[in-house]
This record gives C-alpha cells, sequence and structure tokens, in this order.
C-alpha cells in the first residue's frame, strides 16, 4: 500500500486543477498563509486541460448576465500585470477587443452598460467603420464595440508563470 506523506494532513484549502486558474488560486491561497493543496490528475506539464495553448481573450466586456465578471476584470487586469512583473516576461498583449453584432445590438447594449459601469472606455463601431478599419466585409447593420484595454494572454507562458 502507497503511504502519502500528506496523508492525514488537515488543509485550509485544495484545489482541483492545475490549470491556469487552479494554479493561480493555489498560489494565492498560499501567499495568504494558507496550508495549501493543488491537485491535477495528469503529470505537468501536459496538453489534456483547458489551459493548454497559445492565447486566450482577456477582456473587461461582458454581458449584462455576467456582471460580476466585468466587476472582476479590474483586479485580474491588475494580478495579470504583477504576474508578469515576476516572470519577467510579457504574458499580456495588449491588442484590444472587438464584439460585433448585428441589430438589435442587445449584447452589445448590455457590454456597454457594464463597461460604463466600470469605467473602462470604449467605443461603438458602425458598419463603414469595420470595414475601413478592420478590413471585414459586414452588412450595414452590424456594429461593434471596441474595448481597447482588452486583449491576449499567452497561455502557455501563463501557465508556466503560475505552476
Amino acid at each position: 500500500m502507497h503511504r502519502n506523506e500528506h496523508e492525514g494532513k488537515l488543509w485550509d484549502c485544495i484545489v482541483i486543477g492545475a490549470g491556469i486558474e487552479g494554479s493561480n488560486a493555489a498560489r494565492y491561497s498560499a501567499k495568504l498563509g494558507k496550508d495549501t493543496l493543488c491537485l491535477e490528475q495528469f503529470p505537468l506539464p501536459h496538453s489534456r486541460g483547458s489551459s493548454h495553448g497559445q492565447s486566450r481573450i482577456i477582456r473587461h466586456s461582458h454581458n449584462l448576465h455576467d456582471a460580476h465578471l466585468s466587476r472582476m476584470m479590474p483586479e485580474a487586469f491588475k494580478l495579470w500585470e504583477e504576474i508578469e512583473q515576476l516572470a519577467m516576461t510579457q504574458l499580456f498583449i495588449n491588442c484590444g477587443y472587438l464584439e460585433i453584432e448585428d441589430y438589435p445590438y442587445t449584447t452589445l447594449q448590455g457590454i456597454l452598460a457594464n463597461l460604463q459601469d466600470n469605467g473602462i472606455s470604449s467605443e461603438m463601431v458602425n458598419a463603414q467603420q469595420l470595414k475601413e478599419k478592420y478590413h471585414f466585409d459586414v452588412p450595414e447593420s452590424m456594429q461593434g464595440l471596441l474595448e481597447r484595454t482588452g486583449g491576449v494572454l499567452l497561455a502557455s507562458k501563463c501557465l508556466r508563470a503560475v505552476q
């Protein structure tokens, strides 16, 4: 029978999954002085989880149903900047985030309301501007919402930085 060195230990925090989110949760729990255990079913590193791959979108833009996410994002951006500094490598590419929708623009209106509530600047972009700026061939009824603070996290690098 295999005995584990941690058998019988009581943990303040147990995190299931050592992907980007799980590893970050475990790291911050430990940073707060909590006895933390992070469990992962596969040997690290691996390509079997949702954190595998090159990139992930990061943005403040969320619709009304996800207003809690919009409120969390300023802190998330700050924490990624902190991790980037500790890792001494670029983890975030600020390329903006563009959401495009056709009339009646209910999703865009919800996103815009959340951005305004959280003090995040954005710009509405009509179909003509989408064609001129981004070379998108969209119907005239389409509109976009540009969040300049959005961008891409380099997922593989992020994972290495937090594990």
